[in-house]
């Protein structure tokens, strides 16, 4: 069962770099600053689109001339991210093959030799350790079956050895990961919520041209109009809708062909938005299965330590659990989460000197007063 749950964690990794791979930071020589720090080439191609942004202003074509240019620039430090996503994928790679030649090995010469009888159910024996390590890594990677099945062996386990669920480390460790995984839901449904909220403003690339679906519909129903010979505009009884009327034919036929060229690049742009909210919905669906295994294991824990005149320990936090609920913080602009990360880094930093956690704030300071920046150049431009 170990190695069952080593191998699919492994390749779930591995899938994860190969798709997501460009998001990934590593440490390379940054061509902006010739030192090194750690970036991702998803970090690289937003800084050029932002720079292209402001220099480009509205002009489309300008915008794209200048994001090649910035790219050609950086073309090494994309080369060195490139040669390092590939390693990392290939190291992931190597993980999943002993692991599933491992599991091969065990199933043939140990498991095939033993037959439980049809009306036994014996449950695996998992140290305590190994089942709370195998249960943070499905918590990790999202993966809401393996960790209920890893639940639910840990009650069979508890009730068959008379012993408590969770030692309070662990329930320490449980509490963090529910407030993560409920932040991470929380954050999960904004980004859908802003994605919905401006589907027909946002600009998508149809045969080389932008449009926005807002701005296509009203050019589909002017050159629909102009398909008419008495369009809307000239439906009145006065001698200045004659003039209004679309007398050529050949007019009509174009606007027709401009309706359904329209049309078919509408139906494009639907596409589009549809392969982009796909996967938000899936996200969201996935953090919301996770949050309720958490939630129902954390339930129990807490009805049990109540009868046992217990207290729960406080939420414990990983690094890269403190990362994402910064992250989750800064989509809902929650302003008391994000105080509520600076002071859990201040506190991890005691006794990990590697966390910056003054670097970090000055760094969220600097990233809110940029947002706060682009927020008034918005309001300026309606």
């Amino acid at each position: 069962m170990e190695f069952e749950f080593r191998l699919a964690f492994a390749e779930a990794w591995h899938d994860r770099a190969v798709q997501h791979g460009h998001s990934y930071r590593f440490e390379v020589v940054d061509q902006s600053t010739s030192e090194e720090r750690r970036i991702s080439e998803l970090d690289v191609k937003r800084r050029a689109a932002a720079r292209a942004a402001r220099l480009g202003q509205a002009n489309h074509s300008v915008r794209n001339e200048l994001i090649e240019a910035d790219l050609a620039k950086h073309a090494d430090t994309l080369k060195q991210l490139e040669e390092a996503r590939e390693n990392k994928v290939a190291a992931l790679g190597k993980d999943v093959g002993p692991l599933g030649r491992n599991l091969a090995k065990i199933e043939e010469s140990i498991i095939k030799r033993y037959e439980t009888p049809p009306d036994r159910q014996l449950e695996p024996i998992l140290s305590r350790h190994t089942l709370s390590e195998l249960q943070e890594q499905a918590v990790r990677l999202n993966l809401p079956e393996k960790v209920l099945q890893l639940e639910n062996l840990r009650l069979s386990l508890a009730r068959e050895h008379n012993a408590p669920t969770r030692a309070d480390a662990e329930t320490a460790i449980l509490g963090g990961q529910l407030n993560v995984a409920r932040a991470d839901l929380m954050a999960r449904n904004a980004r859908l919520e802003n994605f919905e909220a401006s589907v027909h403003l946002t600009t998508y690339e149809v045969g080389g041209d932008p449009w926005s679906l807002a701005a296509l519909d009203k050019q589909i129903v002017r050159r629909w109009e102009d398909t008419k010979l008495i369009p809307e505009r000239a439906a009145h009884l006065n001698w200045r809708s004659l003039a209004r009327l679309n007398y050529s034919q050949a007019a009509r036929q174009q606007a027709c062909a401009d309706v359904e060229r329209l049309n078919n690049v509408r139906d494009d742009i639907v596409r589009q938005i549809e392969q982009r909210r796909q996967p938000l919905i899936a996200d969201r669906d996935l953090a919301r299965e996770v949050l309720d295994v958490l939630e129902n294991a954390h339930g129990l824990d807490q009805r049990s330590r109540c009868q046992n005149g217990l207290t729960l320990p406080d939420p414990k936090y990983e690094r890269y659990q403190i990362n994402a609920l910064e992250s989750s913080a800064e989509t809902l602009r929650d302003s008391n989460l994000l105080r509520e990360v600076h002071e859990w880094e201040k506190h991890a930093a005691r006794s990990d000197s590697e966390i910056n956690w003054e670097g970090r704030a000055i760094a969220r300071e600097i990233m809110s007063g940029l947002a706060v920046e682009q927020a008034k150049e918005r309001c300026n431009i309606f």
